[in-house]
């Protein structure tokens, strides 16, 4: 499917698939982007190297647990994350991205698990970070750039799993 370029879904297309519970969409480099309804049955989400899909969301939907995105996903981590109620771990690998989205941070109130790996260019975590009750593990793996975590530490109660490994120019932490 490397020569795929467009691909609409309307709403009455759930029928089609009903039970349709995980999608994944891996090196459609020409697939320009995901239909802003996509099915209200999908639990896990797999994007990976879709160097040029977009993705903006009409619907929240309203049972997605598991998004993982790797390679070139600029279209996915724009300004502005989707609203994904649901959605209890992120994981971002393998990305060029300088910083993760700065707003919509608040729209992911069941974020449990945050896992970042081999982003080369990012030098920091957004303090929207805190804005996430039901954080419990954050795991950075392998980000050369990155220079700070962000403030609000003391906001994330429910943190019990902080791993940091292979960030040479990680600033030290502030007391936590």
């Amino acid at each position: 499917m490397s020569n795929w370029e467009e691909w609409k879904l309307t709403k009455e297309d759930e029928e089609v698939m009903p039970s349709l519970d995980k999608l994944s969409i891996c090196y459609c480099n020409k697939l320009k982007a995901l239909p802003n309804c996509l099915l209200n049955t999908l639990r896990r989400v797999e994007i990976l190297n879709c160097s040029q899909v977009i993705w903006a969301p009409d619907n929240s939907l309203p049972l997605l647990e598991d998004l993982y995105l790797r390679g070139d996903v600029r279209g996915i981590l724009g300004k502005t994350l989707p609203c994904l109620p649901a959605l209890k771990k992120l994981h971002i690998w393998g990305t060029s991205i300088e910083s993760l989205p700065s707003d919509g941070w608040g729209l992911l109130e069941s974020l449990n698990t945050l896992d970042i790996y081999e982003c080369d260019r990012l030098a920091s975590l957004l303090n929207g970070l805190g804005q996430l009750p039901a954080l419990q593990t954050v795991c950075v793996d392998y980000c050369s750039e990155l220079r700070s975590l962000f403030d609000g530490f003391e906001r994330l109660k429910s943190l019990h799993r902080l791993e940091i490994y292979n960030c040479p120019k990680l600033r030290p932490l502030p007391n936590l």
